[in-house]
């Protein structure tokens, strides 16, 4: 069951925000909210959940979604990278997932082509969240600490691998399976990783010939990322008193939204819209 995280723990993520998160948010000012640019794939990428191949730069901070991301593609491959530090908006992802909607007419009013959802989730476990309130605050830059820090982590990442199973897929003629394993035969990859710094980070690849792109043309596609809400997994969502929100589960239970701004990041549908140009070989 979600709780309202206690003043403890505030403390210590206002510290950790202090001196972990500025440099996000110094990149954060400097960045587009929609990326501009085509981008090539670092030669050799893998879907691991790590950003590292692609030197941990994003090409843009969307304000909306409060999520880096950096689209890009090599001859073969769309993909698609995602980060945030927030812990609400971690727990949303996790518990809902991020949809990519691509459409090759350059439109976003025209039927979508492809529709991805990673991670998607089984009807069986509905209610699993990453919940980072007990995190140890990286603050105490001791051997314990890190110890307790990378125990932490580590089991939080057995937790991903254990529950986020499934991609979520519409619009490609040959998938007639609306959910398949992140170990599909298809080609389409999906990774997520929790780091040490609490950053949560999601990549995607799918083969570039699901889209269908038309022949001898700019290949320009309008694409929408969305943060999908929490509460469509459940009903009755509302104010119980003084900016204090729940929402009823889809096991019949009821759940704490947070407060205020923390109740709205966790909750609702967030997303945007962009264009992006496929990067031919130099």
């Amino acid at each position: 069951m979600l709780t309202i995280p206690g003043c403890k723990f505030l403390i210590k993520f206002f510290l950790w925000t202090f001196t972990v998160g500025v440099p996000f948010s110094v990149s954060a000012q400097k960045l587009p909210n929609v990326q501009t640019v085509s981008l090539r794939a670092p030669a050799g990428a893998k879907i691991d959940g790590k950003a590292n191949d692609w030197g941990d730069k994003f090409q843009a901070y969307n304000k909306t979604t409060q999520v880096y991301y950096a689209m890009a593609n090599d001859d073969d491959r769309l993909y698609l990278i995602i980060r945030t530090a927030n812990p609400n908006i971690i727990e949303k992802i996790v518990k809902a997932g991020i949809t990519l909607t691509v459409s090759a007419s350059q439109t976003k009013k025209d039927k979508p082509g492809v529709i991805i959802t990673f991670p998607a989730r089984e009807r069986k476990d509905p209610n699993f969240g990453l919940i980072l309130t007990n995190a140890p605050a990286p603050v105490n830059d001791t051997i314990k600490n890190r110890m307790h820090a990378d125990s932490f982590i580590h089991a939080k990442n057995v937790q991903l691998r254990e529950h986020l199973k499934w991609i979520g897929v519409k619009g490609i003629q040959s998938i007639t399976d609306t959910l398949i394993s992140v170990y599909n035969e298809e080609g389409i990859k999906a990774a997520f990783l929790l780091d040490k710094t609490l950053s949560f980070t999601c990549e995607l690849a799918v083969p570039l010939k699901y889209f269908n792109f038309p022949a001898n043309t700019p290949l320009t596609v309008a694409y929408n990322i969305r943060l999908n809400s929490v509460a469509a997994t459940g009903t009755n969502f509302r104010e119980i008193r003084d900016g204090v929100y729940v929402w009823t589960g889809a096991d019949g239970n009821n759940y704490t939204a947070g407060t205020g701004s923390d109740a709205f990041e966790r909750i609702f549908t967030t997303d945007f819209w962009g264009e992006y140009t496929i990067a031919k070989k130099p």
